[in-house]
């Protein structure tokens, strides 16, 4: 593995985890606006 090829690895690891982290925090407020537009 290059060093640049871990360099985007590790952004994207970076990436996905804070994605995964604001999505869990903001999960009641997604499933309350999902519930009450149908």
């Amino acid at each position: 593995m290059s060093h640049e090829m871990a360099g985007i690895a590790i952004l994207m690891f970076m990436f996905f985890s804070v994605g995964g982290v604001g999505l869990y925090a903001s999960w009641p407020d997604l499933k309350r606006a999902i519930q009450s537009r149908h």
